[in-house]
């Protein structure tokens, strides 16, 4: 290898195929400009290096040695920048941070530690560092100079001898500047915090000092519990739980009147240099005599949502590209993503809903299919803990299920509907499951049947639920009347359908536990459910397909005698057989056999043959199809409950 005005030159550059040289390449494609250095260099030794463009057919001159490879930040051509989490807090913290982007890299030593995004061009690099001057992050562009910077990516080795490599090979996510620094800052604050968290004995009163402080600074209650979770989670805290709650007890004490502690315990805790930097980075304004000790306004938007850009894929990316499979919470049935449960008054919605935390929490069965367990809230808006108790108690609930619940959201006036508390609660919690019941009583006053207020209500909720993995039902009551397609059940405005991922229309036979599940959506195969209610143990379970399940008495009768008849006879035939074996005196009259065969051409399950002479013979389609239409009435058995535990609720329970 040699050098020429500059350039790294392979000698037998035209015909080396390295894996720098390919992936070379796959960036030119992408548009993004690259930068040559030796193998295992940190940074390019070349003569103008930040100048350098390089074109498609000038690549192998430069990466036919297989050395490293870094891109170019802040650059107009192709908007790059890059977080660098550089101690394992930042690590640890990024994903709770940052908005998601699909484009991350790393090495052994320091997996997922880049975080890529595309920026408007002129960002220039921000450092945040410990007060012993350690990195912790830094967002990377321009230099101070405003020349651009760069990254080694992958297939580069780090001086260290590792190797880096992609986590997340997608697109970088696009984002406004301001809201990637306000994350950025936000995230070394909690990192700053991290490091410098007390030891065990002072932790508690440290929390109670640092919510006392944010909220004194204009913090919400959501955003304080959250952030100090937070810190108390990345600092190996065991009881980030019990800090957390300092995020809405003191701020309660202070509504009182109750003196609560502040930044002077807090700086006594952690350090007034700490307090300094974390006051400046979450824009919190100090006192007149330059310490941040009593804090008199702040200017930081809190943890507000990050709107992200999402990517531009070419047709060939897009095909190519590895998306993963859908996740299930329920396979089959209920996908991740926002569902809807529409039903009228009084059908079994909210028995159904706790049956379905109750399955996610235990990791058992829901309508006959394995559930894998995970952690489920569940608000119960109409209901009040006694009644949720009972109720529990009724479907025999085993203690220890990773399962909370509430009966009121958390409402402020900037949040009248609880979505900023329940989109940082998925953040925070990261729930498989969350249930509100129901939709009427989560958006009072809202005009439902507005489809631009609908869509704007529902969709925060569907985005956060896709985005963290969690599967949001929402429970909401069905319009009067019928209607022809489970879509158009729900009260109101379609926009409710629209945004949700999928529908379920729960319907229900008044005075029987007989019932259909209807299923449409983006990710789910269309089914309809037949079910039935068990009072025993207060639970609902799957007959299987209602189309195969759900006949009528007359139906039934109908397809056991033409069985009997070897699956082919006439109307006439069938009456007197109906008669003979003192069938549904209604089945006696041929005319009334013949409507029935007609509801049976329609569920294909019988067919007409052609006239000849005065009878008109029909037929099983096939003899099986009656055996399953015989055999589809099955009792509630083991396959859906792992134990008889015994009668506990009464065959009215269904409707209160």
């Amino acid at each position: 290898m040699r050098k020429d005005n500059g350039r790294l030159i392979h000698p037998d550059a035209s015909m080396a195929e390295s894996d720098t040289l390919i992936a070379a390449r796959a960036y030119h494609k992408r548009g993004y400009l690259s930068v040559p250095s030796l193998k295992g260099a940190k940074g390019p030794t070349l003569t103008g290096w930040p100048d350098l463009r390089l074109t498609e057919t000038e690549l192998p001159q430069y990466y036919g040695h297989g050395g490293n490879i870094g891109l170019l930040l802040g650059v107009p051509e192709s908007e790059l920048g890059d977080i660098d989490c550089d101690v394992p807090e930042a690590i640890n913290a990024a994903p709770w941070f940052l908005p998601p982007t699909d484009m991350i890299h790393g090495r052994p030593g320091k997996p997922r530690s880049h975080w890529w995004y595309q920026v408007p061009s002129g960002l220039v690099t921000i450092q945040f560092r410990d007060i012993d001057g350690t990195m912790l992050v830094e967002l990377r562009g321009l230099s101070q100079q405003k020349t651009p910077m760069q990254t080694l990516v992958p297939p580069s080795e780090h001086p260290s001898g590792e190797r880096y490599t992609w986590d997340a090979k997608g697109h970088p996510a696009r984002v406004d500047a301001a809201i990637l620094l306000n994350a950025l800052e936000h995230m070394a604050a909690c990192v700053l915090l991290a490091r410098h968290w007390p030891s065990p004995g002072s932790r508690d009163v440290c929390a109670m000092a640092l919510a006392g402080a944010l909220k004194q600074a204009g913090w919400s209650e959501p955003d304080i519990t959250w952030f100090i979770r937070t810190v108390a989670e990345i600092a190996g805290d065991e009881e980030a739980e019990k800090r957390a709650e300092q995020g809405f007890h003191t701020p309660q004490r202070m509504a009182q009147g109750i003196p609560v502690t502040g930044l002077p315990t807090f700086a006594e805790l952690v350090g007034g240099d700490v307090v300094a930097k974390v006051a400046a980075w979450l824009h919190l304004t100090p006192s007149d005599d330059g310490l941040p000790i009593t804090i008199t306004s702040a200017t930081a938007d809190g943890l507000a949502p990050v709107f992200v850009r999402p990517p531009v894929w070419t047709a060939d990316e897009l095909l190519e590209a590895p998306f993963p499979e859908p996740l299930w919470i329920v396979p089959g049935l209920l996908p991740v993503g926002l569902t809807i449960l529409a039903g009228r008054p009084k059908v079994g919605k909210s028995w159904m809903m706790l049956q379905l935390a109750q399955a996610v929490g235990a990791g058992g069965k829901f309508l006959d299919v394995d559930v894998p367990p995970g952690a489920a809230w569940y608000f119960a808006l109409e209901d009040h803990p006694q009644r949720l108790q009972k109720r529990m108690h009724d479907q025999h609930w085993e203690p220890g299920l990773p399962v909370r619940f509430g009966t009121e959201l958390f409402r402020t006036h900037d949040d009248p509907y609880g979505l900023q508390y329940l989109t940082q609660l998925i953040h925070d919690q990261r729930p498989r499951l969350l249930i509100v019941d129901t939709l009427s009583r989560m958006f009072p006053g809202v005009e439902q049947n507005d489809v631009g207020i609908v869509t704007q209500v529902l969709t925060p909720l569907q985005r956060v639920a896709l985005e963290k993995g969690c599967a949001i039902v929402i429970v909401d009551h069905k319009r009067k009347g019928v209607a022809k397609d489970v879509v158009d059940d729900p009260l109101g405005s379609t926009g409710k359908t629209a945004v949700a991922d999928v529908v379920w229309g729960l319907n229900r036979e008044r005075k029987t536990g007989a019932a259909t599940l209807e299923i449409t959506g983006r990710d789910v195969l269309e089914c309809e459910l037949a079910l039935a209610f068990d009072p025993r143990l207060c639970c609902w379970f799957s007959l299987g397909d209602a189309r195969t399940v759900q006949t009528t008495e007359a139906q039934q009768a109908v397809l056991e005698a033409l069985s009997t008849l070897d699956g082919r006879a006439t109307p006439t035939q069938l009456a007197q057989i109906l008669k003979d074996s003192n069938g549904p005196s209604s089945l006696h009259d041929s005319s009334n056999v013949t409507k029935v065969l007609q509801e049976l051409i329609e569920r294909k399950e019988v067919e007409r043959e052609e006239k000849k002479g005065r009878e008109v013979y029909y037929h099983l389609l096939t003899c099986e199809m009656a055996d399953e239409a015989s055999d589809a009435a099955c009792v509630p058995g083991d396959s859906w409950c792992d134990v008889d535990r015994g009668d506990s609720c009464t065959d009215e329970a269904i409707t209160q």
